[in-house]
């Protein structure tokens, strides 16, 4: 058990630093966190795009590792993955939470190289990755 949580813990990982970075498009990156259905639907898009990439990646790990995932629960690990990863990129959840947790003043960083805002959200979505992880093994 331990193996298959370190298995699909890095292949999130990877996977979404190339969903996130790579295959995330400028528009996407601009356009998810604007008020109303198109911020909506711009975050949705990506996310879902985001979703795709860490399912498609994880499944081939497992298939080549021989891992024994049910697919109840791999499912029910990339909706709770997709469904906070969307909650961060409205961006408005990641200052709110800035503000209640006492980092309201590393949220507004943003010289010498360090931006808190992206520092804060990446380090939700990585901290997500301890959960989904453990449900896709579930």
């Amino acid at each position: 058990m331990a193996g298959e949580f370190a298995a699909v813990a890095v292949t999130l990982f990877i996977a979404h630093m190339v969903a996130d970075h790579w295959a995330q498009t400028h528009v996407e990156a601009t356009n998810k966190a604007k008020p109303g259905w198109c911020g909506r639907a711009w975050c949705a898009l990506h996310v879902s795009i985001h979703t795709v990439i860490s399912g498609a990646a994880v499944a081939v790990v497992a298939w080549r590792l021989g891992l024994d995932l049910e697919p109840v629960w791999f499912a029910a690990g990339l909706v709770l993955s997709g469904a906070t990863h969307f909650l961060a990129d409205r961006r408005w959840f990641i200052e709110w939470l800035a503000g209640v947790t006492g980092s309201r003043d590393f949220y507004q960083v943003r010289t010498g190289g360090i931006c808190g805002p992206y520092l804060l959200d990446q380090s939700w979505h990585i901290g997500w990755m301890l959960p989904v992880s453990l449900l896709i093994i579930a």
